[in-house]
């Protein structure tokens, strides 16, 4: 069963309705993808590949994702340079 690791960083989208209601909070946007590493055979390469990228977004998730056999088998936010948001009570 062979691995490899590879990270990423999406582009992060802030659900507000119309009315200004927050619906989901901060969402992973996946159709934005910021930075995609090339594939590792050891997670430590691609974190290394990762800090040398300055994300360009000011709203992004970062996610190591592994691979098995050629498919996503796992993947899991690791960190984010989103705010925190005090919502209102409604």
């Amino acid at each position: 069963m062979a691995k490899t690791y590879q990270t990423y960083l999406y582009g992060a989208s802030f659900g507000v309705e119309e009315n200004g209601r927050i619906l989901d909070g901060w969402q992973v946007d996946r159709n934005n993808i910021l930075f995609r590493s090339k594939e590792y055979e050891n997670p430590t390469d691609a974190m290394q590949e990762l800090n040398f990228h300055e994300p360009s977004h000011p709203n992004w998730f970062a996610t190591m994702v592994e691979w098995t056999n050629g498919e996503v088998s796992d993947e899991q936010i690791f960190d984010s340079s989103l705010i925190f948001v005090d919502y209102p009570d409604y």
